[in-house]
């Protein structure tokens, strides 16, 4: 999602901070593209079509939605600094969805639709969703039980307790005592073959994630800006 901005010469679009770019396995190396769509609307909306399951109120599909920044109807707080929402359907729908994301108080209430909040229209903003078979849904929910993160919306469906660490996240069954030092790293396969690494820290984790683990995993120099 862009950032709001304004004109400083002829050259240069505004943006009024709705617009959004897009990436997928699809696409070709490089590209994004600029869509014809509102981050405030529906239509043409990835983030709203990858969540319209749990609008529509799915039977088939479990999620956790998980914020550092609840949203202004919920409370309660953990040490996670960290955002998203797992999806894992079954029959017609099996497989496991991860959106992880920047955005404070998002999802609102499932129960009145999608809604993308005013206060995420200045700042730009990251999504990133990858689509895995269902058999990882319980690698993602250990990761989210390692960052200590802050589950305040849930459907767990019956089905959901064959998954044993999804069923405790959906449930609010969290770790006790993760070791600061435990740092959790897991690849994981996505629909279209892609890898995906991914590393889960505990909040009071000592040491940098980026310049000292993540350089390390990827065996390769890495740069990190952070403002």
């Amino acid at each position: 999602k862009l950032p709001k901005t304004r004109q400083v010469n002829s050259n240069f679009m505004p943006l009024k901070g709705h617009e959004m770019l897009y990436y997928d396995s699809r696409s070709r190396k490089g590209l994004w593209a600029l869509l014809d769509g509102s981050i405030f609307e529906e239509k043409n909306n990835p983030v709203a079509q990858t969540l319209a399951p749990i609008y529509k109120k799915d039977k088939d599909v479990a999620y956790v939605a998980y914020n550092d920044q609840l949203p202004h109807e919920f409370n309660g707080t953990r040490g996670g600094h960290t955002k998203g929402i797992l999806m894992a359907g079954k029959n017609k729908k099996e497989g496991t969805a991860w959106l992880q994301h920047s955005v404070p108080r998002f999802v609102g209430p499932v129960k009145k639709g999608y809604k993308y909040p005013n206060n995420g229209l200045e700042n730009g903003q990251l999504f990133f969703c990858i689509s895995v078979p269902l058999k990882y849904v319980n690698v993602i929910a250990t990761h989210l039980q390692v960052q200590a993160a802050n589950v305040y919306q849930k459907y767990a469906p019956d089905w959901a307790k064959s998954y044993k660490e999804f069923w405790a996240i959906l449930n609010k069954d969290y770790m006790r005592r993760v070791p600061k030092e435990h740092l959790k790293v897991d690849f994981l396969l996505t629909n279209k073959k892609k890898l995906v690494m991914a590393i889960a820290k505990p909040p009071n984790y000592p040491r940098d994630i980026y310049t000292q683990e993540l350089g390390r995993q990827m065996n390769d120099s890495i740069t990190v800006d952070r403002k």
